[in-house]
């Protein structure tokens, strides 16, 4: 491949990593992990395509340096959007489970089942009395 078709390439495959970044960011947004899965499929499919152009590739079009820094800073995006989401997540359930009622946990230390029933008025903040 000539050095003109395999920047060709290497752009059109950043092109393409950047609409799937997007693509990313929208599924991360609507919690929509079916999309968000498949995001991920495709792109690790079309980063590998790039990692043999760019193996194969001696000197980097300036083009080509541009649109990679652009996706970098996308995923970088993307990261921190998904890492809020599941911080967020993780303090809701918090709030909604108590956290040190051991007669809440159905199982013991060694995995076998302990006590079978919920008890009532411990369900963490939102069943809290003011």
């Amino acid at each position: 491949m000539t050095e003109t078709n395999a920047a060709a390439a290497q752009k059109a495959l950043l092109e393409d990593l950047i609409a799937l970044s997007y693509e990313k960011r929208l599924a991360i947004t609507q919690n929509n992990i079916d999309a968000l899965q498949s995001c991920s499929g495709r792109e690790f499919s079309l980063a590998q395509k790039l990692k043999a152009l760019a193996n194969s590739e001696r000197a980097v079009d300036p083009e080509v340096r541009s649109l990679a820094y652009t996706l970098k800073d996308r995923n970088e995006l993307n990261q921190e959007l998904i890492q809020t989401h599941l911080e967020y997540t993780d303090t809701m359930i918090r709030l909604m489970t108590p956290e040190a009622d051991p007669l809440n946990n159905f199982y013991d230390a060694r995995g076998r089942t302990g006590e079978k029933r919920l008890r009532v008025g411990s369900g963490g903040l939102f069943n809290a009395e003011f």
